[in-house]
């Protein structure tokens, strides 16, 4: 009785999960990539505390858009009881569209613009970033922290040493962001940038000094292309990171 409780309390097995991503014509993402990794909660009543479990993996999507989070069973130490460990897809990255983003998780809404979510968390619409300097930033971003977060050895949730088909993965997300910074800067790098819109919740002054500070840095770059100067700096990690993969 006592080996079943055991048992019951230190192994589970998540299920698998499956997404269709497409674009907003309905065409699949065939080109998606998803990573994602494993987390329980740690069972203690003073405080709310959460555990990786497992190092993130990323999975790619088939040519009708599907991504398959296989199953997984899961060993917990009796020593430090926890809830058995639940999926959690940090990114979601579609190259054809300039688009990455995330987390998605059960509870996620549709970010209007970015990607839409159907009601059975089964279909996840994934829109294109082109016509938008501002979310196609945000996409690189987004994907250079993805890449980052996967391979530091720093981080709790980088991908297992021995992961070889996660690490492929991670090389060619390397490509693609190369490829998109360049791309950017063809599309959007002469375009004059904008004035964003305030902050809702400033107050009146709070707005005048906000604006301020942005006319202030809009002066010294004006364009998209001296605004993400920095990414060169930001494009030599690539390469470190290419040289730790080997």
């Amino acid at each position: 009785m006592l080996a079943a409780l055991l048992v019951t309390a230190t192994t589970s097995w998540t299920r698998p999960t499956t997404i269709v991503l497409t674009d907003a014509q309905g065409m699949p993402a065939s080109d998606a990539y998803v990573r994602y990794h494993y987390e329980a909660d740690i069972i203690n009543f003073v405080d709310s505390l959460s555990r990786v479990t497992r190092g993130s993996a990323i999975g790619r999507a088939e040519a009708d858009g599907r991504v398959t989070i296989p199953s997984r069973l899961h060993f917990r130490s009796p020593m430090a009881l926890s809830t058995p460990p639940e999926v959690f897809i940090d990114c979601v990255i579609v190259p054809r569209l300039h688009n990455a983003f995330g987390p998605v998780g059960e509870y996620t809404t549709s970010r209007p613009g970015v990607f839409s979510i159907d009601a059975g968390w089964e279909r996840l619409t994934v829109f294109d970033q082109s016509d938008d300097p501002e979310r196609w930033v945000a996409s690189l971003r987004e994907l250079h922290r993805c890449i980052g977060d996967t391979i530091s050895r720093v981080s709790a949730r980088a991908a297992d040493t021995d992961d070889e088909v996660t690490l492929a993965f991670v090389r060619e997300l390397i490509v693609h962001l190369r490829r998109d910074y360049a791309a950017f800067l063809e599309r959007h790098g002469q375009g004059p940038l904008a004035r964003p819109t305030p902050p809702e919740w400033h107050s009146e002054q709070e707005r005048r000094a906000w604006e301020e500070q942005v006319d202030a840095q809009l002066a010294g770059e004006p364009r998209w292309g001296e605004h993400v100067g920095m990414w060169r700096r930001e494009l030599k990690t690539l390469d470190e990171w290419e040289a730790s993969l080997k």
